[in-house]
Order: structure tokens, then C-alpha cells, then sequence
């Protein structure tokens, strides 16, 4: 998060953009790394973690969603909602 937080800073502005979203692949991390699925961790155990990173540094962004397309029921989940206008 912290990487697309720094790059799309000022992407709203450049484009003219009245919102700015960021959805996050959960199934990258399963591809490249270690699966993010153990006994009592999955999903929902993510969503918290990344939920709290969020929050600390949502960057620019309206909105911020976590998404698991990898496993028969998809999934998402929204890690930040800022209601004020950008």
C-alpha cells in the first residue's frame, strides 16, 4: 500500500479526477509468495491487518478495497472509505 500511496499522490490532480480508488489484489501475494492461508488465517484475518494499514496512511485515495478473486467465492472487502471531498 505504502508504494501505491507515494506513486498516485497527485494522479487525481494530474487527471482531474474528483475520486480516486485502490483495490488490491489479494491473490498477487498467493502467485508470488507464500500463500496467506494457514489453520485460524485467511482472508479475514488480511482484512484486518491491511484495514489498519490503511488507516494510517490512506494516501489520496476516496476508497481502498481489498480483493481475493482466487478461491471459488470471490471476495472483497473495503479497508477505507474517507467521506471528505479530495
Amino acid at each position: 500500500m505504502d508504494k501505491k500511496t507515494s506513486k498516485y499522490r497527485d494522479l487525481h490532480q494530474k487527471q482531474n479526477l474528483d475520486e480516486l480508488y485502490l483495490l488490491i489484489y489479494y491473490d498477487q501475494g498467493l502467485f508470488y509468495n507464500t500463500p496467506f492461508i494457514a489453520p485460524n488465517f485467511g482472508f479475514q484475518q488480511m482484512v484486518e491487518i491491511a484495514n489498519r494499514r490503511a488507516n494510517i496512511n490512506p494516501g489520496f485515495f476516496r476508497k481502498i478495497f481489498l480483493f481475493n478473486s482466487v478461491y471459488p467465492n470471490h471476495e472483497v472487502a473495503e479497508l477505507w472509505t474517507n467521506k471528505s471531498v479530495i
